[in-house]
């Protein structure tokens, strides 16, 4: 998934939305910070995105909720990229529920 600077999807593959259970449209009209991080408090998401600015990179292991209510632990690797004088942020899911069972 990338994410551009003004906090908006600017494009996601399609293994994203599957793993999520949206349609692409439906996940490129939603607000990358709520989707991501509305589970958690936002004193943490506030220490996250400091880190995330410093280093410019991240990793992150946590529990989404697709399109169904349903959750699905992610790992989730991001960092910040400039792409003609714009700043970006891209993204990478990966389904991590049998990865943790083992």
């Amino acid at each position: 998934m990338i994410i551009s600077r003004i906090v908006f999807f600017v494009d996601a593959n399609p293994a994203a939305y599957r793993l999520l259970g949206y349609e692409k449209e439906e996940l490129l009209e939603m607000d990358p910070e709520v989707m991501l991080f509305g589970n958690i408090s936002r004193r943490l998401f506030n220490f996250m995105k400091e880190q995330f600015i410093e280093t410019k990179q991240a990793s992150h292991e946590m529990e989404m909720k697709t399109s169904n209510g349903q959750k699905v632990l992610v790992e989730i690797k991001s960092s910040m990229l400039e792409f003609q004088g714009e700043i970006y942020v891209l993204s990478t899911l990966q389904d991590i529920e049998l990865k943790k069972e083992m």
